[in-house]
């Protein structure tokens, strides 16, 4: 019998989920995702053999993907229904089904519409259960997942677990990512169920499984290392700072950068720094191999006045270290000489975690320098790795932002810590 477990991603984007799984010792058998560039990069980094050696340094396990299934983009609904057999044949063969429906249409800090399709493609990922029956299943979503749009309806987590009730030991609870060493506070509503003809002869109670994700995570973020015997790291409490300033500019020279994307604009980068560096900056450059400059660390060449607008809101807040707030008053915005209809924008505390990134750069800036976040300091925020690289388009640009760019593939992923935390435990009860 392999020794590996197997997991399937659904709604897999570029990958979050995947990478958590699989450096938690499971061996991926799909993972179907409808966007192509965020397939992409999902594929280049978990799938694509030119990556195996970086993914066996860093103790991921590879993909084991079937030669009948052709290695793309695939709508769920289309793959159900022209593979719907090969799916049956897979019973008793996936250890877990891990994945996030698409969320915009629950999502608080959305327009959080009730009629918005997207909001029942959760059934997708029931079909999908229902016709595999993996052990364990996972879903991911944001908060919003288990509020009512009125008083007389149902949140869509109740109508998702009254439909997995019958055959799965199931219910969820919220849990905030920055207690998997993730630097920013990401709260996701998870719902875990086990099937209960699997485990028919262990007691399961969701609650205490969720209790144990959460004592379980303390060992994690103290104690985590990459492969058995390595260096051990202490990512507990990890701050924006400690994320990002090994990255930051720091008296370096900016270098220009281009690449397939970025050929004519006005782009920079910084090179890493050399001095000393945090528990998680080493983490996240593990694997780097002597790399002198990181990947997607693209910067862009603001205008005067938005240099003025970003460094007094930097100011405003460098004022007052331990306001909690991200939020800035009329009085202060008018100081920045802010005439923006956006008024929600976040100066990260070097201090503090993260808040929660969404998929627009421009609703962050830099927490000592005057500008957004470039795409690998978004995805050091949400804890995927240096060596870990993003394809497609950067950032929404008119008919291209249909195609998922790098900021929205990292804005709408699982934080792999956080998924890889969560999926050790769960594999603790196979």
């Amino acid at each position: 019998m392999n020794k590996h477990h197997t997991f399937i991603d659904l709604f897999a984007g570029c990958g979050g989920l995947s990478l958590g799984a699989a450096k938690a010792g499971f061996i991926g058998k799909l993972a179907i995702e409808y966007q192509e560039n965020a397939f992409n990069t999902l594929q280049y980094n978990l799938i694509n053999s030119k990556r195996d050696k970086i993914r066996s340094k860093s103790n991921v396990l590879n993909f084991n993907w079937p030669e009948e299934i052709e290695q793309k983009n695939y709508d769920i609904n289309t793959f159900i229904k022209d593979h719907g057999e090969y799916l049956k044949g897979l019973r008793g063969e996936i250890d877990l089904i891990v994945g996030g429906p698409p969320c915009q249409g629950f999502s608080n800090a959305g327009k959080r519409k009730e009629k918005d399709p997207r909001n029942q493609l959760y059934k997708s990922y029931l079909s999908f259960v229902k016709l595999v029956e993996p052990k364990i299943l996972l879903i991911e979503n944001v908060a919003g997942i288990a509020s009512k749009f009125s008083k007389t309806s149902k949140s869509y987590k109740d109508n998702i677990i009254s439909k997995l009730k019958k055959d799965y030991h199931v219910d969820g609870q919220l849990l905030t990512s920055n207690i998997f060493g993730v630097p920013q506070k990401r709260k996701r509503y998870i719902i875990i169920g086990f099937k209960k003809t699997t485990f028919k002869d262990k007691k399961i109670d969701i609650t205490e499984v969720f209790n144990k994700i959460k004592k379980d995570s303390i060992e994690f973020t103290e104690k985590y290392s990459v492969v058995k015997n390595s260096e051990v790291f202490n990512i507990t409490n990890t701050n924006v700072v400690q994320a990002l300033s090994d990255i930051s500019r720091s008296r370096k020279t900016p270098k220009p950068y281009t690449d397939e994307n970025a050929k004519l604009k006005a782009y920079t980068t910084f090179e890493y720094s050399k001095g000393k560096l945090s528990a998680y900056q080493r983490l996240m450059r593990y694997s780097m191999n002597g790399e002198t400059y990181p990947d997607s660390h693209r910067i862009g060449d603001h205008k005067k006045d938005t240099i003025f607008k970003y460094q007094t809101l930097i100011d405003i807040t460098r004022q007052n270290p331990d306001r909690v707030s991200f939020n800035f008053k009329p009085e202060e915005f008018e100081k920045a000489k802010w005439r923006s209809k956006k008024q929600i924008i976040n100066v990260l505390k070097e201090q503090h975690p993260s808040p929660t990134l969404t998929t627009c750069p421009f609703d962050y800036i830099h927490y000592k320098e005057p500008r957004i976040l470039t795409v690998r300091e978004f995805a050091r925020i949400q804890s995927f790795p240096d060596w870990f690289e993003f394809k497609g388009v950067y950032a929404l640009s008119g008919s291209e932002s249909y195609k998922t760019p790098r900021y929205s593939q990292i804005g709408n992923a699982v934080p792999p810590l956080m998924a890889e935390s969560i999926i050790k435990t769960l594999k603790s009860y196979l």
